[in-house]
């Protein structure tokens, strides 16, 4: 794969980027995750919103979100970026749910394969409860990361303000999209046609998603007797979760003085950049079992400056030859580990949010995100973090691994003085 060289990185940084651009793609990814997000509404008595205001929202958003209107077109190992407009009466549909559950049509999704030509699909589903509905987002990675997933959400479900009782207006008459932007949407041939989004897979069961729920105060508290971000401390516990479950479990497919990367998605963009994808550098972050909480932050710290963050999006900007970032060798063992976080209360007209979940489907051994809902306007009590996890199933034991970070959180809070209340972290399938 082409190489980044470390000769022409500001100092400080040696990692090759994972970039998604205008430009061409000269080396598709060594592995793919597709995301599936469930947003789930309470009724509150009103009828259910109809699958027509679902499409007319995403219809006035379209300009704000680019990662909607562009497909990576290509055969591989070539693809661009090529822009379209989405028919939307195709990509979002609703399904009233009678004979089968939420979970069931969930893992339904985890076990497709979108193609690059149609990277999303957006499901309403009713029927399944009283006095709910659920909206579920079904992407892939490549064009879509978690965090350009919550950048859509919050840009379309942010309930503004107070005085605002609709958090996106949908009831007005929109603008066509095709007249106000023609030079960024060009209708594909193949979009004129009844596409096959599901491809023939066969189903997947090797995959096993499990969530872990905290109060977001906890790991910012940790990191401020330690003088570290809370993130960093999630990516401290993560390594030594791994590492114990490693000395816990021996007979492990893997060689016994394998590494461990953790792969730590770190954006770069500017706050002006309109590309239609993602533009962060892949992280590779090798753990030992001794690696300490300050040496994870230092390891951090260097892409918050931003003079560095400068330097990387104009070399990246001119330069397509190192666009994806291989996995580490085989006999190293690799995780992602990525976080987001929602600061804007979210909620669909007069429907509140209920609950957010995500969930994976990578060939990646174990595949994290944690999601913080902390809006200003909340309670301390009532911001949470919840951590997403997914792994293989022929690995053994490795669904394991939620203990080991419970137990390593315990630890490192006691460490910072701080005491965990009984049933504080909840565990969930």
């Amino acid at each position: 794969m082409p190489q980044s060289g470390s000769h022409l990185l500001p100092p400080g940084i040696s990692e090759t980027v994972f970039r998604f651009s205008n430009e061409e793609i000269p080396l598709p990814p060594e592995f793919t995750t597709t995301i599936v997000c469930s947003l789930e509404f309470a009724l509150n008595n009103q009828n259910p919103p109809t699958i027509k205001a679902l499409r007319t929202l995403f219809q006035n958003n379209l300009q704000q979100l680019p990662v909607l209107t562009h497909f990576l077109k290509g055969e591989s190992p070539h693809f661009q970026w090529e822009s379209y407009l989405p028919q939307l009466d195709q990509l979002i549909t609703e399904k009233t749910l009678s004979e089968t559950t939420l979970e069931n049509e969930i893992h339904f999704l985890l076990n497709q394969k979108l193609p690059f030509t149609t990277p999303w699909r957006v499901f309403l589903f009713k029927g399944y409860a009283e006095n709910k509905f659920t909206i579920v987002f079904c992407v892939r990675h490549e064009v879509m990361d978690g965090g350009a997933l919550i950048t859509m959400i919050q840009t379309l479900f942010s309930f503004k303000s107070a005085s605002s009782p609709v958090a996106c207006d949908i009831s007005g008459a929109s603008q066509s999209i095709s007249e106000t932007a023609p030079e960024l949407l060009k209708l594909p041939p193949e979009a004129k046609k009844n596409v096959n989004f599901w491809q023939e897979t066969p189903s997947k069961t090797h995959i096993e998603n499990k969530t872990l729920q905290f109060p977001a105060s906890i790991l910012p508290q940790i990191g401020k007797r330690f003088s570290v971000s809370g993130n960093d401390v999630y990516l401290y516990l993560m390594g030594k979760a791994i590492w114990q479950w490693r000395k816990t479990y021996q007979a492990l497919p893997l060689p016994q003085d394998a590494g461990l990367s953790i792969l730590v998605p770190i954006n770069i963009r500017q706050a002006k950049d309109k590309n239609p994808g993602n533009r962060f550098y892949l992280k590779n972050l090798s753990v030992s079992e001794e690696t300490s909480l300050t040496e994870i932050s230092k390891s951090i710290d260097v892409f918050k400056q931003a003079n560095i963050r400068k330097q990387l999006f104009e070399r990246y900007a001119k330069n397509a030859d190192s666009a994806f970032v291989q996995a580490p060798s085989p006999e190293y063992f690799f995780s992602s580990c990525s976080s987001l976080r929602l600061t804007s209360p979210i909620q669909w007209g007069k429907f509140p949010l209920l609950n957010l979940g995500l969930r994976f489907n990578s060939n990646l051994p174990i595949y994290t995100m944690l999601s913080t809902y902390a809006p200003k306007r909340k309670t301390e009590q009532e911001a949470i973090s919840t951590l997403f996890l997914s792994f293989q199933k022929n690995i053994p034991n490795l669904n394991k691994v939620p203990l080991f970070y419970i137990e390593a959180l315990e630890t490192l809070a006691k460490k910072a003085g701080l005491t965990l209340a009984e049933n504080e972290i909840r565990k969930t399938a």
